[in-house]
């Protein structure tokens, strides 16, 4: 093996995904999904992302209110309806949405997601991004509904809210900050995909 190749046998990840939420029992070969990376991903926390094998990772495991579909148009991911304007909106949940631990994704928990997100002390290099310049933020006006109130003008948010690092991070993720950018806190998931293992280097 020449050094070039040496160099790349030790910067490749492997990381084993499990289909989650809508499979009972424990995971079978044809609920997962192997999944080889070019470099370990550096953080699990949507939030915190910062090279592309991070952002494959997280798009597996953090679900969004919104997504683009084959089409390039905004559809629902969390969200069933949205309103916004240049100042906010809000967003109605579809219904029957989990985390990995059976938690549901209701206004409350989404809310919670988001303002960790927006908050200056998450230093997120994505807020801007999602929310604009101003102050965000979201708060659960029933079960089933977020308002989002931004201090500042911005008329993207839409298309923020499909970006990966808006992605929800349930419960268990927000009260293990330092599980959650490793990836240790299995309940921390919103998406299709739980992280099984991770190994890295091989």
């Amino acid at each position: 093996m020449n050094a070039s190749s040496t160099r790349l046998a030790a910067v490749i990840a492997v990381l084993t995904l499990a289909l989650a939420g809508c499979v009972g029992g424990p995971a079978t070969d044809s609920d997962t999904v192997r999944a080889r990376f070019s470099a370990d991903p550096q953080s699990f926390d949507p939030a915190k992302l910062v090279g592309s094998d991070d952002y494959y990772a997280s798009r597996m495991l953090f679900d969004t209110l919104l997504r683009y579909d084959d089409d390039g148009d905004i559809v629902g991911g969390l969200a069933e309806d949205w309103d916004f304007d240049a100042s906010g909106g809000t967003v109605e949940l579809a219904d029957g949405a989990t985390c990995t631990d059976g938690t549901a994704i209701d206004a409350a928990v989404v809310a919670e997601s988001l303002n960790r997100f927006a908050s200056p002390d998450t230093q997120s290099g994505s807020k801007i991004l999602v929310f604009g310049n101003g102050d965000v933020t979201a708060s659960a006006k029933d079960s089933n509904t977020v308002e989002i109130s931004l201090s500042e003008p911005f008329s993207e948010l839409d298309a923020g809210l499909t970006m990966v690092a808006s992605g929800i991070v349930c419960p268990a993720g927000l009260e293990d900050l330092d599980g959650l950018f490793s990836g240790s806190v299995p309940d921390a998931f919103s998406g299709p995909f739980t992280l099984a293992s991770a190994t890295s280097g091989v």
